[in-house]
């Protein structure tokens, strides 16, 4: 069998061309797929009549939410979500809009935040209640003018 110079050419630019291209898109050169990392999760959705369209993100909201104490959760505009943050600046967002609520709770053990039964947002909510009734103020009462001068009034 006999190769024709025109194809056996073709066949080593293509093989060196394939040879040059050693990485793709989801190679780890720069560490960024190594090296990520976050410190917090959040939770941000909307709320009433358009939770209805998805119930699952609606139960999660409303009962299954309070069961992570490590997570803080946020009404607002758009799709649902989590957002990863790490020092305060987000690093990634993962849309759950379409999950349904094994989903979300497998993602959340993945995500590393831990799901306590024996929380729920009444406690939170009682646990608030009582750090407000004693929250100490920040700056003392200002003294009147007479005891800060070292005089008493009798």
């Amino acid at each position: 069998m006999r190769i024709s110079k025109t194809y056996l050419s073709l066949l080593v630019v293509g093989l060196f061309g394939i040879s040059m291209v050693s990485t793709s898109h989801i190679d780890d050169t720069n560490g960024e797929l190594s090296n990520f990392s976050f410190d917090r999760v959040v939770f941000r959705t909307v709320k009433d009549c358009s939770l209805d369209k998805i119930p699952d993100i609606k139960y999660f909201l409303e009962e299954d939410g309070g069961k992570y104490p490590k997570l803080d959760i946020y009404l607002s505009e758009g799709e649902p979500r989590f957002e990863l943050s790490k020092e305060g600046k987000v690093v990634d967002t993962i849309r759950v809009g379409r999950y349904n609520i094994k989903a979300i709770r497998n993602l959340l053990a993945e995500l590393g935040v831990k799901r306590d039964e024996s929380h729920s947002y009444e406690k939170k909510a009682a646990v608030i209640a009582i750090e407000q009734a004693f929250k100490v103020p920040h700056e003392p009462p200002p003294k009147p003018a007479a005891a800060a001068n070292g005089k008493e009034d009798l």
